[in-house]
């Protein structure tokens, strides 16, 4: 059973009004140490001096960085820059943006869950995980006993009941906002205590899916282990919990963007040597006069779904290519995977195409650095400039398929999800205290 509770949540204290823009960041995993300066000129009270306490975060870094953060986090609580509600609340959570010029509200609320094993009963992952930057977080997590930032997390509700009944609670003008690059976030605090039962109760039957923020989730997981080993705490601590924001899967504004592939050592391929080694289990098309990352979208939603998009510097053309018979072209891998995931552009691309066509013809069996990028336009551009490249557009996956696949058990395949935007750090803390 799923356990979501208001809490007593660290905001910004609203002293200085409520544009708390120069206050708010990015994901740290995200940030150099130039991005992080600079956000700091913005404003010396900017959550990344306590949020990103070393660069890169991918490794631990030394412990007198931690140190600093959790007396920078003490300073601002006892400065008053920071304050902590007196009530439990549950948080609107609202960010509005535009993508592909259409604009989107993507609306959701940030509350406590309670923490258990992945797949042991209501949470699930979608995508596997590293070791060193739960080192990091787990410092931070154990100097600040605070999470700095929110895992993102989705649950199943066909109706978009619940967030409809919060959102009616929610009248403007907000309790504060703040804007990050180019994403406004809006933010509503509701205290009522029978909004809160209700919410809880709601909750409890969903499947939690979390969809980005793994390594927070694993990290708080860790340690809560480690305050039970040490201290012996009761199943009431508030480390039994992690901060999050829910979204409802029936989100209108909720939008999975594509991950492309701009794949190196591919200098001996030609778009024609490819077309012919896949025409066997593809229908194959070129494209001519495809100039932009419009073009190309368009290319490859005419000529239908599951559609792969191949380019080079050296060819004017796109090659188009589509699977026959998708339901069977990765049968042999039934034993381990659901369907859904087999018909994945991105299992397809890098278990058939990939795995079983350009690395043992061209590559000798090896594996090749390859570029992630999350726009066509600059997929495009990036492969222009690079001849060793071979550009494949993906199609992004729907939310049905995240779905099925991780409440199956099953782990999505690497960078096959990008949840735009992401949230914005500093809108409030989950204080583990």
């Amino acid at each position: 059973m799923a356990v979501v509770e208001a809490f007593k949540g660290i905001r910004y204290s609203l002293k200085d009004g409520t544009d708390i823009s120069d206050k708010i960041a990015p994901p740290y995993d995200v940030l150099s140490e130039a991005d992080k300066q600079k956000l700091l000129s913005r404003s010396e009270y900017n959550i990344v001096a306590i949020d990103l306490p070393h660069t890169p975060p991918k490794t631990a870094g030394p412990l007198e960085c931690y140190q600093r953060s959790a007396k920078i986090f003490e300073s601002w609580l006892d400065d008053g820059i920071l304050v902590r509600d007196e009530e439990p609340v549950v948080y609107l959570y609202q960010q509005r943006f535009t993508y592909n010029d259409r604009e989107y509200v993507r609306r959701g609320f940030i509350a406590r869950l309670r923490i258990e094993e992945f797949g042991s009963g209501s949470v699930f992952p979608h995508e596997k995980t590293y070791g060193g930057p739960k080192e990091d977080r787990l410092l931070l997590t154990k100097y600040t006993r605070a999470n700095i930032s929110q895992v993102f997390c989705l649950f199943d509700d066909q109706t978009n009941e619940i967030t409809k009944t919060l959102y009616n609670r929610a009248k403007y003008p907000p309790t504060y906002i703040g804007q990050l690059d180019n994403v406004v976030n809006e933010v509503w605090t509701l205290g009522d205590r029978e909004l809160c039962h209700w919410l809880t109760n709601q909750m409890k039957n969903r499947k939690i899916l979390i969809a980005d923020g793994h390594h927070r989730y694993d990290t708080s997981r860790m340690y809560r282990d480690y305050l039970r080993e040490t201290e012996g705490m009761d199943e009431n601590h508030p480390a039994n919990y992690v901060g999050c924001m829910f979204v409802s899967m029936s989100e209108p504004g909720l939008a999975i963007l594509p991950t492309h592939r701009c794949i190196f050592s591919m200098k001996k391929i030609s778009l024609d040597a490819l077309a012919e080694k896949l025409a066997d289990k593809f229908d194959i098309a070129f494209k001519e006069n495809v100039n932009t990352g419009a073009d190309l979208e368009r290319a490859v939603s005419d000529f239908g779904a599951l559609t792969l998009a191949f380019f080079r510097a050296d060819d004017k053309r796109v090659l188009l290519a589509r699977p026959k018979d998708a339901d069977n072209l990765l049968a042999d891998l039934a034993d381990e995977y659901i369907l859904h995931w087999r018909k994945l552009p991105v299992a397809i691309l890098h278990h058939y195409v990939l795995e079983r066509i350009i690395y043992p013809q061209w590559l000798g069996g090896q594996t090749p650095t390859i570029e992630y990028l999350h726009l066509a336009d600059e997929a495009l551009e990036f492969t222009k400039s690079n001849p060793d490249v071979l550009g494949v557009y993906v199609p992004a996956t729907p939310i049905k398929a995240v779905r099925n696949i991780s409440l199956a058990g099953q782990l999505m395949p690497q960078k096959s999800t990008f949840f735009y935007p992401k949230l914005a750090t500093g809108l409030v803390i989950h204080p583990l205290f």
